[in-house]
């Protein structure tokens, strides 16, 4: 008698049960990890930002004036940004760093924003912290430093 091998219809529907079940798991996960990766870029940019603004202020005694572009950011504090990257920077009257998602980070970041703001002593003239802030709905606070 000749005997068949193989894999019964049941064994099968596990198998593809538990590959479903698994990417259900993975597959947000990974998009989470894919745009905290996008975020990541703009939290390192605001940070080299961060460092030369410190510097600035420490040098001059007042905080940097407004940058709307990457040409005014690069002739002030001598931070060059990418002028067509994923994110616009500017800086505002109070040194806070703004960094806008632009349309090609895709869909789930698109509008996002990042705001570094610096926390000033004004009597001992020196920065005392930075306070980070996001839209919350785009960019999730757990994707950016406390």
């Amino acid at each position: 008698m000749r005997r068949e091998s193989g894999f019964t219809l049941a064994e099968v529907m596990v198998v593809v049960a538990i590959i479903g079940v698994l990417s259900a798991i993975a597959l947000p996960m990974y998009m989470d990890n894919v745009k905290k990766t996008k975020v990541q870029e703009a939290v390192d940019t605001i940070g080299a930002l961060k460092d030369e603004i410190t510097n600035y202020f420490s040098k001059d005694g007042l905080l940097p004036p407004r940058c709307n572009n990457h040409n005014q950011i690069r002739d002030t504090l001598g931070v060059q940004v990418p002028e067509s990257g994923k994110w616009r920077y500017l800086i505002g009257n109070n040194g806070t760093i703004v960094a806008r998602a632009r349309t090609r980070l895709g869909r789930g970041l698109r509008g996002g924003w990042i705001r570094c703001a610096p926390q000033v002593d004004g009597a001992n003239r020196v920065i005392t912290g930075w306070q980070w802030r996001c839209d919350g709905r785009r960019v999730k606070p757990s994707y950016i430093p406390e």
